[in-house]
């Protein structure tokens, strides 16, 4: 139950934000040091990026888009929650915060994190014990975000990579301002960092979206590297490494124009021999259309965990309802003696991240969920999990405002599987009334919120096969995508549509269209020159899901 102490705020702002702009002089007062109000839920509240057993798999650590490493120490069947424990690095408003990559010391002591930090590129070193910042990387030597990360055996080091696939070495005994060293330059194009590990003292492995598998000995100064082999399978999503360090598990993700059938499937790599296995999907259920999105292997590299994302069928729906949806989740738990299926759970939503616990042959961590929910799974006993750690709440699918603006109502409940992007809420709507500042005990009998505008002026918005573009439709038939070209803030990472509602021209004012996408909403203003980003309303840690316009359909 993670998202509603933050998605109610985010919901709320939104509105805020949309009707009251923000005085720049408030927002100028603001910098990278000055103290921020955050709300410590104790469980997570956005999506989870890394998910890994310390200490004999006696404690798990989970990080992501809520900007920190939480840690619960594991009993035998259950989570610790009164001896949890939240580790923070610095962070700022929007996204500047959010945890792409975490690992842990050789001696457990230390972890460091990455992603998109308070600065671009920043790296921090935080004690698991006193939670303290022990190290920060001060002299950055790429502003962008950091995708994967490593320790040295030693501790000594940290090996990270980039969003353009360059990697630096981080010497933590050199001086402070002194940079990385860089062990491969970037490419000046999106090609992520899925995987970096070290096989030994000096051999170091990487792999990034384009599926190329690298080694260095970083004890040769200026060591080229060599080229070990290719992955078949499109844009490199996720990449683990065995824990004996012999085979690659790799799962893809589809591009714009590529064939589901070629990511619908687990790559398995040999670094000895270039053999290539690959694990089949069992046969879907009517009406679905998994895709791979996590994996882990277990401790002995006998099994591995493949999360999917469930999608229904789009030739059994009508055109002008085939947008982006996830219908569900599911795990499957592969025996790679015969590459066999031998466990099935079945999940409300995509897990985000998997890891099996060591020392405990059938149990299994998970991240991901309608609520954001860490569950640990008991594999002799796949019907439930056997805990789960949740937040004090639940997240929002739903929003609206009444028609004399007094009430909003949201709804806690995700729709299975939804008509339009507009409707991911279901159930009973709750109250909060504004004018008096609280929460109804019930929902008047009069309350029927104002849904969003789905089309204004004669525009419409037109779905395409590509997820992470729509296209707007003229009054005359003309067809502009919202993308980059369009001004689409930022399309690596707000790049999934998930809501949109018109706003009717008025007051000198075109008609507009607001999206909501991953981390925020963009304004677009439409004319006959076609769709302009006119605004970006940003710093929301995950996912806009509904928008809530005023009954005049201006605001």
């Amino acid at each position: 139950m993670s998202r509603i102490p933050e998605r109610v705020p985010r919901l709320l702002l939104l509105l805020l934000a949309v009707l009251v702009p923000a005085g720049a002089d408030a927002q100028s007062r603001r910098n990278r040091t000055t103290p921020g109000l955050v709300l410590e839920t104790g469980a997570r509240h956005a999506t989870c990026d890394a998910l890994i057993f310390v200490d004999d798999g006696k404690t798990l650590l989970a990080a992501g888009d809520d900007k920190v490493v939480r840690s619960w120490p594991v009993l035998e069947a259950s989570f610790d929650r009164a001896n949890r424990r939240v580790l923070r690095w610095p962070v700022f408003r929007e996204r500047r915060g959010c945890i792409h990559a975490l690992a842990v010391s050789p001696d457990s002591k230390r972890v460091v994190v990455g992603g998109l930090g308070v600065k671009n590129g920043y790296l921090a070193i935080l004690d698991r014990e006193t939670g303290k910042l022990v190290q920060g990387l001060e002299n950055i030597p790429s502003a962008q975000a950091v995708w994967a990360v490593t320790f040295s055996p030693d501790g000594r080091k940290v090996v990270y990579g980039v969003e353009d696939g360059a990697i630096y070495l981080w010497d933590l005994d050199a001086d402070a301002r002194k940079a990385p060293a860089a062990i491969r330059a970037g490419e000046r194009k999106l090609n992520r960092l899925r995987l970096v590990t070290f096989l030994d003292r000096d051999s170091l492995l990487a792999v990034a979206q384009d599926g190329e598998i690298w080694k260095w000995d970083i004890s040769r100064a200026g060591d080229r590297g060599r080229k070990l082999g290719q992955l078949r399978l499109p844009n490199a999503y996720r990449v683990v490494l065995g824990p004996d360090g012999k085979w690659l598990a790799a799962i893809g993700e589809q591009s714009a124009g590529g064939r589901s059938a070629d990511v619908q499937r687990v790559e398995l790599y040999s670094l000895a021999d270039g053999d290539r296995q690959f694990l089949t999907l069992p046969e879907p259920k009517p009406g679905e259309r998994p895709f791979p999105r996590c994996i882990a292997f277990d401790e002995k590299g006998q099994r591995l965990a493949v999360g999917l994302r469930i999608l229904p069928v789009q030739q059994q729906v009508p055109v002008e309802k085939r947008f982006y949806k996830e219908i569900g989740g599911r795990i499957l738990v592969y025996d790679l003696s015969n590459r066999r299926v031998s466990v099935t759970l079945e999940l409300d939503y995509p897990p985000e991240a998997l890891a099996f616990r060591p020392g405990r042959k059938n149990q299994l961590a998970s991240a991901g969920g309608n609520n954001h929910e860490v569950r640990l799974w008991d594999l002799d006993k796949p019907a439930a999990p056997v805990a789960d750690i949740r937040g004090p709440g639940n997240c929002l699918w739903g929003v609206g405002l009444s028609k004399d603006g007094r009430y909003l109502g949201f709804q806690e409940t995700r729709a299975s599987n939804p008509d339009s992007p507009n409707q991911w809420g279901a159930g009973d709507w709750r109250v909060f009334d504004l004018k008096e500042r609280r929460l109804l005990p019930r929902t008047p009998e009069d309350f029927k919120p104002i849904r969003p505008k789905e089309t204004a002026g004669g525009w419409k918005v037109q779905f395409t096969p590509d997820a992470n573009v729509w296209n707007v439709v003229s009054p005359e038939g003309k067809v502009y995508p919202l993308d980059q070209k369009s001004g689409l803030y930022d399309p690596r990472t707000n790049n999934v549509p998930r809501c949109y509602s018109f706003l009717d021209a008025g007051d000198g004012k075109p008609v507009r269209l607001l999206v909501g996408h991953i981390f925020g909403v963009s304004l677009y203003e439409l004319n006959r020159d076609g769709p302009r980003l006119a605004r970006v309303m940003v710093g929301h840690e995950d996912e806009v899901m509904a928008l809530a316009p005023s009954a005049d359909q201006k605001t």
